[in-house]
């Protein structure tokens, strides 16, 4: 994974191993999504917020080993569902933390926070942008 800035200082040495952790797959694996026995069991709620886009379903033994992987990915992290059973769902930000936060503010940037979500198994940026509006990209050592 590679994260950048521009026209701020370097990343400090926390968000580069919390960089690399996620680039080795640390955190958990990224498979796709497995619709199961249970989404004939999800409420009509759920099966249409899934059929929007705007929800997925995956299997409570597959949240256990490998979180939501690449159905996570894109998706607001306040907003979007895990659904795991009936109309039983949850957001990757419930149970996030931030390990690292930097304030960029003294060179005219933002304050970046790498957010991680345990349950879901993923990172992602969070910022406050105030009139700034970097372009952070993150990906996998092998280009996904």
């Amino acid at each position: 994974m590679r994260v950048g800035l521009t026209r701020a200082r370097r990343l400090s040495p926390q968000v580069m191993a919390i960089i690399s952790m996620l680039g080795a797959g640390v955190l958990g694996a990224t498979g796709p999504a497995q619709a199961g026995p249970g989404l004939a069991g999800l409420s009509s709620v759920a099966r249409a917020e899934i059929a929007a886009g705007s929800a997925a379903y995956i299997s409570e033994a597959q949240l256990a080993t490998s979180g939501c992987g690449v159905s996570c990915d894109g998706r607001d992290p306040q907003t979007f569902k895990i659904y795991y059973n009936g109309s039983s769902y949850y957001t990757c930000a419930e149970d996030a933390t931030s390990p690292v936060k930097q304030d960029f503010r003294s060179y005219g940037g933002p304050v970046v926070e790498i957010r991680v979500s345990a349950r879901c198994r993923t990172a992602w940026t969070k910022l406050d942008s105030g009139n700034f509006n970097p372009t952070i990209k993150s990906f996998n050592l092998s280009g996904a």
